[in-house]
Parts: C-alpha cells; sequence; structure tokens
C-alpha cells in the first residue's frame, strides 16, 4: 500500500514531517490520493495538559502543511492550491490514536471526519520564486533552540524577512516593542513558577522528554537554565519526582528579541494559519543565518493569555489575540542540540 506512492509524494511528505510540533509529538496523518495529499489531525497523539485547547496540536499541523506547500512545488515541479478544512464526507486513515469525543477539546469536536487540510497540485513545469526556494531549502536544517543566543541585534533586512514570512493568510507578524517584551516575560515567568508545582504537568513533561527512538524531545536538546534569570524558557528537566531544575547553567542574551504572531480572531483556522506562520518564520531565520526559540507557557493559561493579547493589542493600537511569541538571535557558539527523532514515513503516510 505504501510502496506504490511516487517517490517524489514520498520526499514531500518526508519534508513536511520535519515540521516544529509541540513537545515534538508529531500529531499528524498524510493520505495519497493521486492528485492531492489530505493531511490529518492526530489529536489523540499530542499532549493535553500543555495543550488543553488543542491549539498548539493544531498549529503544528499547520506548521506540516507549510513545509508541505513548499515541498511539493520543489518535488513535482508543479502548483499547489489548498483548501483547509475540506467539505465532503472522508473516511479517518487507520494509525490515528483513538481519542474518545468526550476527550476532545470542544473546538477541535468537529475535526475528527475530516482533514484539516487537502492540497492538490495542478499544471507544471513551475519554477518555485527565489524566496521559496530559500524556505525549501532551510526545512532540513531547522530546529528548535532553548540555548543562549548571542548578544547581536538582528538588521532591519532581517526583521523585514522575518515579518514576510510569517505574515499570510490572516495572520501577521512584527517585532515586540520593549514594553511587550517586559510584560510578556514577567507573565511567562509567573506561568512557568505556576506550573513547576502542578503534578499533571510534570508527569506529561516527564512522558515526553527521552521518550523513545521516534518521538519526543531528546534531554540533549532541552536547553540551559538562565543564571540571570532572565528569560523564563519551560523546564523539561523537571518532573514529579525531581526536586528543582536539572538542567545546565547557561548566559543568556541581555536583550531578547522577540516576535509575536497575531491574529484577529481565535478560531481553528486561526491556529491552522498561526502554525504555517510559525514554521515559515523559522524557516526564514534558518535561512538567514539565524536560531529560533519558542516562548508559549503564557499562551497555553486563559488569564494569562488573554492578558499577553491586551498588552500586545495595546501596544499596536487595535484588538488582536495572539498566537505566537518567538525568541529569534545568532548562536553564541555552542554546539548545535540533539536532533529531535521523526516518525517512520510509513506511519505518517498512507494511500487513499
Amino acid at each position: 500500500m505504501f510502496g506504490h506512492i511516487p517517490r517524489s509524494i514520498r520526499a514531500a511528505v518526508d519534508d513536511a514531517t520535519r515540521a516544529a510540533s509541540i513537545h515534538n509529538s508529531q500529531p499528524w496523518m498524510f493520505v495519497y490520493r493521486g492528485d492531492a495529499v489530505d493531511l490529518w489531525l492526530d489529536i489523540g497523539r499530542a499532549p493535553h495538559v500543555v495543550d488543553p485547547l488543542g491549539r498548539w496540536a493544531l498549529q503544528s499541523a499547520g506548521a506540516a502543511l507549510a513545509n508541505l506547500e513548499l515541498a511539493l512545488p520543489h518535488r513535482l515541479r508543479v502548483r499547489v492550491s489548498v483548501t483547509d478544512f475540506p467539505a465532503g464526507p472522508a473516511t479517518p486513515p487507520k494509525g490515528l490514536v483513538p481519542i474518545t469525543r468526550g476527550a476532545l477539546p470542544p473546538a477541535l469536536q468537529d475535526l475528527t471526519a475530516v482533514p484539516v487540510a487537502t492540497v492538490r497540485w495542478t499544471g507544471g513545469p513551475v519554477d518555485p520564486a527565489a524566496d521559496e526556494d530559500a524556505l525549501f531549502g532551510a526545512i532540513e536544517h531547522r530546529y528548535t533552540s532553548r540555548a543562549p543566543f548571542a548578544g547581536t541585534a538582528l538588521n532591519e533586512r532581517q526583521w523585514r524577512e522575518i515579518a514576510a514570512a510569517g505574515t499570510g493568510r490572516g495572520v501577521s507578524t512584527d517585532p515586540a516593542p520593549e514594553d511587550f517584551v517586559r510584560a510578556f516575560l514577567k507573565l511567562t515567568a509567573e506561568v512557568e513558577s505556576r506550573m513547576v508545582d502542578d503534578v499533571a504537568y510534570l508527569a506529561e513533561i516527564k512522558r515526553w522528554v527521552d521518550r523513545g527512538p521516534r518521538e519526543g524531545i531528546p534531554s540533549g536538546a532541552i536547553g540551559a537554565r538562565d543564571t540571570a534569570g532572565r528569560y523564563p524558557g519551560r523546564d523539561f528537566s523537571v518532573g514529579p519526582d525531581e526536586w528543582g531544575s536539572m538542567l545546565p547553567d547557561g548566559e543568556f542574551e541581555g536583550r531578547l528579541q522577540l516576535a509575536v504572531l497575531y491574529s484577529d480572531g481565535d478560531s481553528p483556522a486561526d491556529w491552522l494559519d498561526a502554525g504555517r506562520s510559525l514554521e515559515r518564520v523559522g524557516l526564514r531565520a534558518t535561512a538567514s543565518g539565524l536560531r529560533m526559540g519558542i516562548l508559549g507557557q503564557a499562551i497555553e493559561q486563559p488569564d494569562t493569555h488573554r492578558a499577553v493579547s491586551e498588552e500586545f493589542s495595546a501596544s499596536i493600537g487595535r484588538p488582536v489575540v495572539v498566537q505566537q511569541v518567538v525568541r529569534l538571535g545568532y548562536g553564541d557558539g555552542s554546539a548545535r542540540p540533539a536532533a529531535t527523532p521523526r516518525r517512520r514515513l510509513d506511519e505518517v503516510l498512507v494511500a487513499g
């Protein structure tokens, strides 16, 4: 069943699976249908304590979709079109992790019987634009960093490119103003200090570190603890049986350079599009010689998410919803962290 899927399609889906995902849970499945690939959300595979609404899971699927949108034109030399949440009957593929309807986040209960997106291709040959070519070339090199960055500031051209890569389909990306940065880091630190006393959260963290050969976060990629206390990163060294952080000490950059991804609404469609933008920002950063980290803790809790959105809305003068905040910068010379594993292609790709 897997063997007759064309090699170029398998390569494009393999590119898609290199996307960022919450705790490297890879909550996706792909179905090849001759002239299209359906992307399904595998919500039962994703962590739920850290993601009670399913926002991060759907953003993860959006990140994979962004890679697929880049990979198919390069692998097949064709034009692609994408339909989000296509209507009509569909049969969920075998291999999705079972989950009862009652256990689904309410916002996602209608998304278990349909793909989250269908990507079709027509015509050719097509030569992708230079900027898309650069993003595609960065797919195999992109990774999420939890390590210190150098203090060198991004230049105006880099910020423009980051903003352009992360803007589209209802999502905008802008550099974070200094006042927002201060407020956001304070809120993030508050959430992080609160969550390290939550037994369910700690147990979930423990399950996703060194989880196995094909998913989860290896201990060699969990980062460092900021000795100066400026960087409130998620502490993946904690667990219900550990007392205090086990992270190595690190000297983080004095001024964190943050970019904010935001939208007018806060629906599953906005989450999917935010995942697209998040992946493209990461690819653009990689292509520009930069590294990217993610600071999502304050968006996971309803009260702090509301406060984050209100702070950023005030800074730009109109009401918006913050979907993600990322940290950008140059590497500080330290080695690349351990590579996060990926599920086998025959586990995530089937023929329909």
